[in-house]
């Protein structure tokens, strides 16, 4: 699904006619969160809804190294920690730098 986005505005219209979700950051975060994770389109718990934004917020976040992988063998599920050298931003500043990650990632997937 790489796409050739340059505005987050782009990003959200882009993602809106391909799978007619709301053009919100959350809802970005959710197809990445499915992409991720290997799944598809389907009806979700409130649970796995959070779960699967979460996935999306550390994959995104780790490529800033605010999440590190501590995961020892090559097998094993990958196990997240915050990177205690790093300070994750907050309000403002985390959605903008979410979006602009998530431009990121479109743009090279």
């Amino acid at each position: 699904m790489q796409g050739n986005y340059k505005t987050w505005e782009q990003l959200l219209t882009g993602l809106n006619r391909i799978y007619e979700i709301p053009k919100d950051l959350m809802s970005v975060l959710f197809i990445i969160g499915l992409q991720e994770m290997g799944s598809g389109f389907k009806k979700y718990s409130q649970a796995e809804k959070t779960e699967i934004i979460k996935t999306a917020h550390i994959k995104l976040l780790s490529r800033e190294k605010y999440y590190l992988n501590i995961a020892t063998d090559k097998g094993s599920l990958p196990v997240w920690i915050e990177n205690p050298e790093r300070q994750l931003p907050a309000g403002k500043n985390l959605e903008k730098l979410l979006q602009s990650l998530s431009l990121d990632y479109f743009n090279q997937y």
